[in-house]
């Protein structure tokens, strides 16, 4: 318009659609109500390779089509033009050349002067490459998915809200979910402990960002129970924005267990050699104690009122020394002078020579061809002694014990702190009450009991003890705590191998 609102000169009544048309940069494509070729512009031309008037009446559908989509695009294109509005169909046509190439339509119905439907303008764009990008990344992430299915760590994949999209078969194993629950909906919170939430959101953020992983989170399965994790992760990228993370969980539990028996063996070594060294000097102390008590005893006649008293001081005496002793096997491990040993005879014998009265029954569930171990016949016979002092003590009205034993081999992997070969293990089990999850921790600590103190039981040694002479034997004592059926305390030794013609 001029400024004064009159046309300006020159461009009354022009008509621009066919210059637009014409020039669009997009397929501006016009069929008949049976499908045949009306129109198509210059940029048609241009990517098909066809002039309009090569095909113009042709059928669309059998010239520009793969004859695998024939059939389905006719159902759409009936529905176009009955007036179905139609918008963003992707189907590929084929080149004169013999290319495909993926378009976008944008469909209308077009009405004769008499408004009865006469055929479709369809407006389409070339998003071939787009198509093939995302074509790109069904790919990877199938492949993804199948590389994930195979690995024996967890694998998940979150969206950038924290929503799991995709867990692995061991993940769904490990953490206890199915795809029901994954399809109801389940986010990282629900994978991870309540007082890690906070940090887990913030370590989320910054991995999004491609930050450093590797953290440390602990993890909650579907019933409840609790495991410590690592996770490694990386962000997803498309369209040069990160849409989610894919991460690597890794059950760190038995690394776990590795470092506190670090911790434990090498704060056990460091009491050990206080204990030693003040048992070597208390031992010094009783024998000047004994001595001196003797010579007393010389001096006086076995009528005389101070007997009696220097007899039960003689007595408390020994008992110390005997304490003594204990403490050097717990320090020094009493050097083992192995042996070939029937274990099976060993157990059973040991357990008849412990056991008083008839208030405890044992039962023996032992092979006939349980292999012999190396080891110091009196040190085992004083670690099962102990244990059965221990089962019978858990059940102060009496029950049953069950000893057995078995032969196992231990190969690489075996998720025990063992060289790999072969073993026996032998179980002592009681029906006492077991063995409480916080007492755990401290089972093998000296001095640690949940007994009750006193001169004959409850001094918190044994346990220890019986520790240290099974690892100076290359074995390991497990316990497994059976809270209200009963704790069991398995030993592994390693079996005796004949040697430059030993037997």
């Amino acid at each position: 318009m001029g400024g004064d609102g009159q046309p300006v000169n020159g461009f009354l009544g022009l008509d621009i659609s066919e210059t637009l048309v014409e020039n669009l940069r997009a397929i501006v494509l016009i069929l008949d109500g049976a499908g045949r070729i009306v129109r198509f512009n210059r940029y048609t031309e241009e990517i098909t390779g066809y002039r309009l008037g090569e095909v113009q009446g042709s059928d669309w559908f059998s010239t520009f089509l793969p004859e695998r989509d024939r059939d389905r695009i006719r159902v759409l294109f009936r529905t176009a033009v009955s007036g179905v509005k139609t918008m963003g169909n992707v189907n590929p046509i084929v080149t004169r050349d013999g290319r495909e190439l993926e378009i976008e339509w944008w469909d209308t119905t077009l009405k004769g002067a008499d408004g009865a439907r006469i055929g479709l303008l369809s407006l389409g764009h070339d998003v071939t490459e787009r198509v093939r990008q995302e074509r790109k990344i069904r790919e990877s992430e199938q492949k993804f998915r199948e590389m994930a299915e195979h690995l024996p760590q967890m694998v998940i994949e979150l969206t950038e809200l924290g929503g799991i999209v995709f867990v692995n078969r061991q993940g769904m194993q490990v953490m206890g979910f199915s795809q029901e629950d994954l399809d109801r909906g389940v986010s990282m919170f629900d994978l991870i402990a309540p007082e890690d939430h906070a940090r887990v959101k913030a370590n989320f953020d910054k991995s999004l960002s491609g930050g450093p992983s590797g953290n440390e989170y602990t993890a909650t399965r579907k019933d409840g129970t609790t495991f410590p994790i690592i996770v490694h992760s990386t962000p997803v990228i498309r369209d040069g924005r990160p849409v989610g993370l894919r991460a690597i969980v890794v059950d760190i539990s038995e690394r776990k267990r590795q470092e506190e028996e670090r911790l434990r063996r090498g704060k056990l070594e460091s009491t050990g050699v206080l204990a030693g060294g003040i048992a070597h000097d208390f031992n010094n102390l009783l024998a000047a104690i004994l001595g001196n008590i003797e010579v007393a005893r010389l001096s006086l006649l076995p009528d005389h009122d101070a007997w009696p008293c220097l007899a039960e001081a003689v007595e408390a005496t020994l008992a110390a020394r005997s304490l003594t002793a204990r403490l050097v096997t717990f320090a020094e491990g009493g050097a083992p002078l192995v042996r070939a040993v029937a274990i099976g005879r060993l157990l059973r014998e040991c357990v008849r020579a412990t056991l008083e009265g008839p208030d405890v029954r044992v039962g023996f569930s032992i092979p006939r061809d349980l292999r012999h171990v190396e080891c110091d016949e009196m040190q085992i016979w004083n670690v099962v002694r102990n244990m059965i002092i221990n089962a019978v003590e858990a059940m102060p009205g009496g029950g049953d014990i069950l000893v057995a034993a078995r032969n196992i081999a231990v190969g690489e992997g075996v998720r025990l702190p063992l060289d790999p070969g072969d073993y026996v293990a032998f179980s002592i089990r009681d029906h006492g009450p077991g063995i409480p999850e916080e007492a755990m921790e401290k089972l093998f600590d000296p001095y640690f009991s949940t007994k009750k103190r006193g001169s004959d039981k409850g001094m918190g040694l044994g346990l220890t003890i019986c520790d240290s002479i099974v690892r100076k034997h290359r074995g390991h004592i497990e316990v497994e705590p059976g809270v209200g059926q009963g704790a069991t305390f398995r030993v592994f030794l390693p079996v005796f191998e004949e040697r430059n013609g030993e037997t």
